[in-house]
């Protein structure tokens, strides 16, 4: 299956939160991967493609913006899902950039770093 990614995306596991566009109550979910461009969550709480979420991500600094969720997977009680980067103010934006370019860093093989 060909990959449409525009971004690379990166295995990253750490918690982050979200509220829909719609809603004021904040859930909790754990960040699987993102990129420049998205990430994906997982989360006990319901999600529907099309929802527009609120998210932040728990780093330092935190990261924050808005999201739309383009796919979703339901396995037992828990729901996976792609969130598309639609809104980011810029502060957060370099921040993004900047755990991907310490992301980066760690995959590269040790000779390129020479």
């Amino acid at each position: 299956m060909l990959d449409k990614r525009l971004f690379n995306r990166f295995k990253i596991h750490c918690d982050c939160s979200f509220a829909f566009k719609d809603g004021f109550k904040v859930f909790d979910a754990a960040l699987e991967d993102l990129s420049l461009g998205g990430l994906r969550i997982s989360t006990f709480t319901p999600l529907n493609i099309g929802q527009e979420v609120y998210f932040t991500i728990s780093t330092r600094p935190p990261i924050k913006g808005l999201a739309k969720i383009v796919w979703v997977k339901k396995e037992d009680k828990r729901y996976t899902a792609g969130l598309k980067i639609v809104e980011m103010e810029q502060k957060f934006q370099q921040a993004l950039q900047d755990l991907i370019n310490e992301l980066t860093l760690k995959t590269l093989p040790a000779s390129y770093l020479r």
